[in-house]
């Protein structure tokens, strides 16, 4: 370690209980106590570490992990915005693998599952259709769903919205009734 890297630890020492507190616990940037707050934390010393191995010059150390920490925040948020899912019980209706004691419900929800299929092969385009089957019917994310069908991650988010939506309406009292 060189002495930046040193005196930036040592700062970190001294002030890990009043940073934790406020920016893990806090509306600092935005929203409250996420359970990976602690792990962007620590990641962010981690980066300031990393960059004060070729740094040479003055800095200040609450500055520059501040603007790690917030890096960390949106790459987080990112990610997470890259693998939204739609709510469980809604979607655990498509797979096929549905196992259930109840033979009555078992029926009800394969003649879903059937419904869904055939109003998405009816409704969407071939592109639309495609993406539908990879996101929903196979668990591809949003990315290799897009790449499944030619297009951008962007399109693909765009379009399973628009998908999820459509689906929603039209299946609205068969799904509610599943509860």
């Amino acid at each position: 370690m060189n002495n930046y890297q040193l005196l930036f630890s040592n700062w970190f020492s001294v002030n890990y209980d009043n940073l934790r507190a406020q920016l893990c616990c806090d509306k600092k940037f935005g929203e409250l106590y996420a359970p990976n707050c602690e792990d962007d934390f620590h990641n962010a010393y981690l980066c300031v570490i990393d960059s004060l191995k070729r740094f040479d010059g003055n800095a200040d150390f609450s500055t520059l992990f501040y603007a790690a920490y917030r890096r960390q925040r949106k790459a987080y948020k990112a990610h997470e915005m890259k693998e939204i899912r739609p709510n469980d019980l809604f979607w655990g209706v498509l797979t096929a693998n549905i196992i259930d004691d109840d033979e009555n419900t078992n029926n009800d929800k394969s003649q879903l599952i059937a419904s869904i299929r055939q109003f998405a092969k009816r409704t969407f385009n071939n592109n639309d259709f495609a993406l539908f089957e990879a996101y929903f019917i196979h668990s591809f994310g949003l990315k290799n769903s897009g790449e499944f069908c030619g297009k951008s991650t962007t399109w693909a988010f765009l379009h399973v919205a628009n998908i999820r939506e459509m689906i929603c309406k039209q299946f609205d009292d068969e799904l509610n009734n599943l509860k």
